[in-house]
C-alpha cells in the first residue's frame, strides 16, 4: 500500500479503532451497570463497579513505553494496536460466555478490568497515531472521528448489548462484537503506518509533560470538563429503569437517541471548529448540559412524566452538548500536544485525567443516590455544569478578548 493511500484511509482507520474502543467503554459504563441492577444488584455494589476501569485512570504510567519502544516493521504505533486488538478480540469472547447476573458480578469485574488495561493501552496508541498524522483540518476531523466513534461504540457495546438481551441471545451478541473486532485486525495489517513526526533522541518521560508550560490550564479543563454529563449519563439509565420502563426502551433512548444526539453534537462541532468558534460553542454546549440537569430535576418531581416525551428532549439535549464539548477539548489538547515530541505520553497524562473524573463522578453520583435519593445526584450534575460555564467564562475573560484566539487554521 502506497504512503499516500495509507494517509487517505487514516480517517476511516481511526473511526474503525476509536468505535473497537468504545464498544469496551459501553460495557463497562452502560450493559453491565443496567443488566446487573436488572438481575437485582443493590446500587451500592453497582457504585464500586467503575473500579474496574482503573487502567483507564492510570494509564498514562505506561504511556511513555508506546512513546519509547516499537518495532519498525510494523510501524510506531501498529506495534502496540495490533497485539491490542487481538487481546481484546479474545476477552469478548470470554464476555460472551459469561453469563450476566448477580453471582458472576466479582468474575466479570476481573475480566473487564483486563480488558480495560488492554484498551486503554491501545486507546494511547491510537490516539498517539491520530496526533502524528493529523494536522489543519483534517485534526479537527480526526477529534470528530473520535468522539463519534467511541460514541458509536458504546452504542453497540452498551445500549445495542441491553436491545439484543430481550430480542437476540447476548452470548451472540457480543461475539458479533469480537469478529468486528478480528475484522479491524486484519485491516490494520494491510495497512502501512506512514511516517510520522521525526522522532526525539531524548526519550519520554512524564516528568516532561507536567513541567511543560501551559499544562495546567488544560490539565484543569480535561478534569472539569466532562463532570456534568457524566453525572447525568450516569444516573438517567437508573432513574428510567427504576421508573418503569424496559431494558429495551432505555437501550433505546439512552443509546440511540442519547448516543446518536452526541454524534450529532460532534459533526456540528466539527464544522464549526473550521470557522473559528470554540470559545462560544463551547459554553452554549454547557448551558445546553444546564438545561439538561435542571430539567432532570424537574422531571423527578413529576415520576409519570418519566413516560412522557421529556426525557427524549432532555436524553437529545445532553448528548448535542456533550459531542460538542468533547470535540473542542479534545480538539485543544491535540493542538498542544502536537507541539512536544511525545504526543502519545502527554495526551494519555490528559485522558486520564478526564476518564479518572468521568469514573469518580459516576461512582459518586450513584452513592449519593443510594443514601439521598435521584434528586440530590442530579443536583451533583448542576454544580458541576455551573461551574463549567463559570470557569469557561473566566478563561475568555483571562484572554481578554470577546472570542479568544483559535487555534484552527
Amino acid at each position: 500500500m502506497s504512503s499516500r493511500s495509507a494517509s487517505s484511509l487514516l480517517l476511516p482507520l481511526l473511526a474503525a479503532l476509536y468505535t473497537m474502543q468504545g464498544m469496551n467503554v459501553g460495557l463497562a459504563f452502560d450493559a453491565y451497570p443496567v443488566l446487573l441492577r436488572h438481575a437485582g444488584v443493590s446500587l451500592e455494589t453497582l457504585s464500586l463497579l467503575p473500579l474496574a476501569s482503573l487502567p483507564w485512570i492510570v494509564k498514562f504510567l505506561w504511556a511513555p513505553l508506546l512513546d519509547n519502544y516499537w518495532s519498525p516493521r510494523f510501524g510506531r504505533r501498529k506495534s502496540w494496536i495490533i497485539p491490542a486488538q487481538c487481546l481484546q478480540g479474545c476477552l469478548l469472547v470470554v464476555i460472551a460466555l459469561l453469563p450476566f447476573n448477580t453471582a458472576t458480578t466479582s468474575i466479570l469485574m476481573v475480566v473487564i478490568f483486563v480488558s480495560c488495561m488492554v484498551g486503554s493501552t491501545q486507546d494511547i496508541a491510537t490516539d498517539g497515531l491520530a496526533a502524528d498524522l493529523s494536522h489543519g483540518k483534517t485534526l479537527v476531523n480526526a477529534n470528530a472521528v473520535q468522539v463519534g466513534g467511541l460514541a458509536g461504540g458504546m452504542l453497540l457495546g452498551g445500549p445495542g448489548v441491553l436491545m439484543c438481551s430481550e430480542v437476540l441471545d447476548k452470548t451472540q451478541a457480543i461475539l458479533l462484537m469480537a469478529g468486528l473486532v478480528w475484522a479491524t485486525v486484519g485491516w490494520l495489517l494491510l495497512w502501512s503506518e506512514p511516517a510520522g513526526p521525526r522522532i526525539s533522541r531524548s526519550p519520554a518521560r512524564l516528568r516532561k509533560t507536567w513541567e511543560r508550560k501551559g499544562f495546567m490550564p488544560l490539565f484543569a479543563l480535561a478534569l472539569f470538563a466532562p463532570l456534568a454529563g457524566s453525572i447525568l449519563y450516569n444516573l438517567v439509565r437508573m432513574i428510567l429503569l427504576d421508573g418503569g420502563l424496559s431494558i429495551s426502551e432505555v437501550g433505546v433512548l439512552t443509546g440511540i437517541e442519547g448516543y446518536g444526539s452526541v454524534l450529532m453534537g460532534s459533526v456540528l462541532a466539527s464544522w464549526l471548529l473550521l470557522h473559528g468558534r470554540l470559545f462560544w460553542m463551547f459554553l452554549v454546549a454547557s448551558v445546553l448540559v444546564l438545561l439538561a440537569s435542571l430539567g432532570w430535576l424537574l422531571l423527578l418531581q413529576l415520576p409519570g412524566a418519566l413516560h412522557s416525551w421529556l426525557p427524549v428532549g432532555l436524553i437529545a439535549t445532553t448528548g448535542l452538548g456533550l459531542g460538542i464539548i468533547n470535540v473542542s477539548t479534545f480538539k485543544l489538547l491535540m493542538d498542544y500536544v502536537q507541539r512536544g515530541d511525545q504526543a502519545a505520553t502527554d495526551y494519555a497524562v490528559f485522558q486520564s485525567t478526564g476518564l479518572g473524573s468521568d469514573i469518580m463522578a459516576s461512582m459518586l453520583s450513584t452513592a449519593v443516590s443510594a443514601w439521598l435519593g435521584y434528586t440530590a445526584g442530579v443536583a451533583l450534575s448542576t454544580l458541576a455544569a455551573i461551574w463549567l460555564i463559570v470557569g469557561w467564562w473566566l478563561i475568555g475573560r483571562a484572554w481578554s478578548m470577546p472570542t479568544p484566539p483559535e487555534a484552527v487554521h
